[in-house]
């Protein structure tokens, strides 16, 4: 049973719940400025220019928030398609190849990872085995009403740590 607060104030509970959350946010957003968990503040002229200025911590949910069935749903739909399109694309080793030959010129990892197919390639090693461990981010877009697919991660290197 809740105890009836003075008329003029917000319950108790409800100021005790808004202090913890509001100690939450803090020490959430104190532990990604400590841990390099930020971004660029688009809002500050100085941002990108003067090392150390103008960051802002990067976005996080601090608590659950729902998340409609239907675009649930939406999104299951649109995963198992994109990930048939990574595993088709990820067979044909000659379109890699060329598709990827301008980035592997100047991203180290990716040119590890054609030489090893490359490799692979030459002595023609072909697997009915295949595991791919994807993940798909998706985002809802309040102004449209509108699931957004963010990106599709086959392998995730960003913050690394």
């Amino acid at each position: 049973m809740r105890a009836k607060a003075p008329s003029s104030a917000e319950p108790v509970w409800d100021r005790k719940a808004a202090a913890v959350q509001a100690e939450m946010v803090e020490a959430a957003a104190m532990w990604c400025a400590m841990h390099g968990l930020v971004v660029d503040d688009r809002g500050n002229p100085r941002s990108g220019t003067v090392p150390g200025v103008g960051l802002v911590h990067a976005p996080f949910s601090l608590l659950p928030t729902r998340f409609p069935a239907s675009f649930w749903k939406q999104a299951c739909e649109l995963t198992r398609i994109f990930n048939e399109l990574v595993d088709r694309v990820s067979l044909d080793g000659k379109f890699l190849q060329g598709s990827l030959s301008r980035t592997k010129k100047v991203e180290d990892f990716t040119a590890w990872l054609l030489e090893i197919h490359a490799k692979m390639m030459a002595v023609n090693k072909k697997e009915d085995i295949r595991l791919g461990l994807h993940r798909s981010d998706y985002m809802l877009d309040s102004e449209t009403n509108s699931l957004l697919k963010i990106e599709l991660s086959t392998i995730s290197t960003s913050f690394p740590g």
